[in-house]
């Protein structure tokens, strides 16, 4: 190496070491306030890898840290990276950050970031009320599990309405409460002599009467027989109730009749079971199994309008509304989910969303979420999880198989998820 050359490169090198940093690697006070002005265009994964740039510099915040010359700044970067978290829908890494940044005790120093202080307080307490509610919820849960429906309805009863997660809480409680006069009602037909005379024994005589003629119909001949005899017990003229009463009876000769073998032929032929169904009957019974049938297949909206259906023509078939019931359930889950996403609370929202895709899987919308919050949550993780981006393109898929014209709306999600889930 000649001696022109040995200088050049020794001038190279003291270019180089003489280069500001930043033409290397921002300065941490410089990504510090690039995370800032993402956190105030709520640009809440930029937020996110900004700051986190910021702490791989500079780890420990500070109250008038010094950046350059003679430029001081508040450098709080865990309350602002949870903030972030939080919107993203990560609680557990916002409080954690948070309640890092409160440990270190150095917001409460900081004299030019003037709402720090404030915003930590505000976003701790709703992440520990939220908290609160979770374990509240999950409470309620095992509880309504154990089969404990009086203490659920009280956990319910005991919460303001406006607490975090009172309407899931709210939901079991009235599933606590079917629950509760299911199991109850028999003990009112085992006890009648304890109505009232006049017109309180006449409403419980047609209760009963009511109760019965519903069984009746739907062939629990067993449960009829209870209620008709418990009219008797109230009203021993009710000639109505011993006309149920003789049909349960006769319905029963039948089909002792119909067990022996040498009437096995005739009742092949026959239907001694429900032989008072009218065409009408028959016909109702038609469109409720057409529904049972669509809601199985998960067909919701469709098996709906025929338990609608079923129920316009007679208010008093029972498994319409039972199974109007559960279709509620479901919608009401899909709805959940849904907001979840919308609120950054993208566990949430697929844990429920992929619940109620067991049931609702003619629902494009629900498959459509579910895709999008898989993948929300894989770029929030960084990208890394190919979990995540798999399952997010599989029921991506599925929307296909649903409705293959379905597109997503930029004006609601990213167009980084829509590329995604495109194949861009």
């Amino acid at each position: 190496m000649n001696r022109r050359t040995r200088n050049v490169l020794g001038v190279v090198a003291c270019v180089i070491v003489l280069l500001p940093r930043t033409l290397v690697a921002a300065e941490w006070y410089v990504s510090y306030e690039k995370g800032l002005d993402a956190v105030r265009g709520q640009r809440w994964e930029e937020a996110v890898n900004l700051l986190n740039d910021a702490i791989s510099e500079k780890p420990q915040p500070r109250a008038n840290a010094k950046t350059y010359g003679l430029r001081f700044i508040d450098y709080f970067p865990y309350v602002y990276r949870g903030v972030a978290y939080y919107h993203l829908g990560n609680n557990a890494k916002a409080f954690q950050d948070l309640e890092r940044e409160n440990s270190y005790g150095e917001v409460f120093n900081g004299s030019k970031d003037k709402d720090a202080q404030r915003i930590l307080a505000e976003h701790l307490n709703v992440l520990k009320t939220k908290s609160q509610a979770d374990n509240k919820l999950a409470e309620v849960k095992k509880l309504y599990d154990q089969k404990e429906y009086k203490k659920v309805i009280e956990v319910s009863q005991s919460l303001p309405k406006n607490s975090p997660r009172y309407a899931d809480i709210a939901k079991y409680a009235a599933l606590a409460e079917n629950e509760l006069k299911r199991i109850e009602s028999p003990e009112s037909v085992k006890k009648p002599e304890v109505a009232a005379s006049g017109k309180g024994k006449k409403e419980l005589v047609d209760t009963e009467f009511n109760e019965g003629v519903r069984f009746f119909k739907r062939q629990e001949f067993q449960k009829a027989e209870e209620r008709f005899t418990a009219v008797l017990q109230m009203d021993n003229n009710n000639a109505k109730a011993k006309d149920y009463l003789n049909k349960i009876r006769t319905m029963r000769e039948k089909l002792v009749a119909a067990s022996k073998p040498e009437t096995y032929a005739s009742s092949t032929t026959e239907t001694p079971v429900t032989p008072e169904k009218t065409a009408a009957q028959k016909e109702l019974d038609a469109v409720f199994n057409e529904g049972v049938e669509l809601f199985n297949k998960g067909k919701i909206e469709k098996a709906r309008s025929k338990f609608l259906l079923v129920r316009q023509r007679d208010a008093s078939y029972p498994d319409a509304e039972n199974y109007l019931a559960k279709v509620t359930r479901i919608q009401e889950t899909t709805r959940t989910g849904i907001t979840a996403f919308f609120e950054g609370q993208y566990q949430q929202s697929i844990d429920q969303l992929a619940e109620a895709s067991k049931s609702n899987a003619d629902n494009a919308n629900v498959y459509a979420f579910l895709a999008c919050s898989y993948a929300a949550k894989y770029f929030l993780t960084g990208g890394e999880d190919k979990n995540l981006y798999q399952n997010a393109l599989n029921a991506f898929n599925k929307v296909k198989e649903v409705n293959s014209s379905y597109k997503l709306d930029s004006k609601y999600i990213s167009p980084k998820i829509i590329a995604m889930l495109n194949g861009r």
